[in-house]
């Protein structure tokens, strides 16, 4: 079946409680695109955005009369998964999350793998070790602490960054295309623990 370009969710947050806003349905699969975030209170608010169990936003202010976007997500979640939102002030921020639905099949052909690490060590560490070769395409950085965090992050030998700060609350979304051979690892380390999640999309064929 073609693709099912639609908007995941569209809605003003009625609620300052984590709530699901979208569950994939049954024998499908979804891939997150975009996100646009209009916060129409007069006041700055916090917002939350989990897709799949990856930290996409985290507790991130938007000010008053603000609109935050972020293109290019390409995030994957199969059936079953879901998209979760929360912020400070309810019925004043709305929500738009653009993808597609396609159907998911057995066969060998879903082309994507997601990692999920809720938290990097203070020391570095694998955290990803692939069992076939794959392509990374997203490396996502969500720094839910109060304070400026600094990370490190390897793919297999090579150095993707080396002490890059991170601002408290911000999150770093990385594009790319960087090949992961079998039985390569990705590591790194932040360094304050308990301060920054590492979500990761990789895409790979027959896998």
């Amino acid at each position: 079946m073609a693709d099912v370009i639609k908007n995941l969710y569209s809605a003003t947050i009625s609620t300052t409680s984590t709530s699901t806003v979208y569950t994939v349905p049954d024998k499908k699969f979804s891939v997150v695109k975009s996100v646009f975030i209009c916060n129409k209170s007069t006041s700055s608010c916090a917002v939350k955005l989990i897709i799949g169990g990856i930290n996409v936003i985290y507790d991130h202010v938007i000010k008053a009369k603000d609109t935050l976007v972020i293109n290019d997500l390409d995030i994957p979640i199969i059936q079953g998964e879901t998209i979760q939102v929360s912020t400070t002030i309810a019925n004043t921020v709305s929500i738009t999350l653009v993808g597609f639905e396609r159907d998911f099949t057995y066969d060998g052909v879903y082309p994507y793998f997601k990692s999920n690490l809720t938290s990097l060590a203070t020391t570095l560490s694998s955290f990803v070790n692939v069992g076939s070769d794959y392509m990374v395409r997203k490396i996502i950085l969500a720094n839910f602490s109060a304070n400026d965090v600094s990370v490190t992050l390897d793919i297999g030998s090579n150095r993707l960054m080396d002490a890059f700060k991170i601002k408290s609350k911000d999150t770093l979304i990385v594009p790319l295309y960087a090949f992961l051979a079998k039985s390569n690892s990705i590591s790194g380390f932040a360094s304050l623990s308990s301060s920054v999640s590492c979500g990761i999309v990789f895409e790979g064929w027959g896998q």
